[in-house]
């Protein structure tokens, strides 16, 4: 008897530490502020596809029909929900879920943020597909990403 209740306080204790994994109670919430979203190392040089078209720029515009009609698209590309059939973990910095967590309530769609995240890394895939499929066909395959 007293075995089998050493067995159930391990596995309780097991249990609340599996619960508890990555939780760090004596940290304080990230200062987003403070640290940077980019690593502070040059990323690798990589040759850039001009031939893909630019979607966003670093230019604001001051007119709202033109804030609107851009918004739309950015709600039809990144904001539309969709389910997703099989889904897998992916693990991502605490900071920048905050952040995106912060996106989709700012903007106050109702679209889940696995769905916008998603949606992100699809039109990253369709727009550097070509550039993608060159490098890795001189390297390894043939077609990396299939269109």
């Amino acid at each position: 008897m007293n075995i089998k209740r050493q067995r159930e306080e391990q596995i309780k204790q097991k249990l609340t530490d599996m619960g508890n994994m990555g939780i760090d109670a004596t940290s304080s919430p990230p200062d987003f502020e403070a640290s940077p979203l980019v690593d502070t190392e040059p990323p690798p040089k990589v040759e850039k596809d001009t031939s893909e078209p630019v979607v966003a720029t670093d230019t604001p515009t001051h007119s709202e029909d033109d804030l609107s009609a851009r918004y739309a698209v950015y709600q039809e590309e990144f904001l539309h929900s969709r389910p997703i059939l099989h889904r897998v973990n992916c693990g991502i910095s605490s900071s920048t879920m905050q952040i995106l967590r912060n996106v989709v309530k700012d903007l106050e769609e109702d679209v889940p943020v696995s769905v916008f995240v998603d949606n992100i890394l699809v039109a990253h895939l369709r727009m550097y597909c070509d550039l993608i499929n060159s490098v890795a066909s001189e390297r390894r395959r043939s077609i990396t990403i299939p269109k």
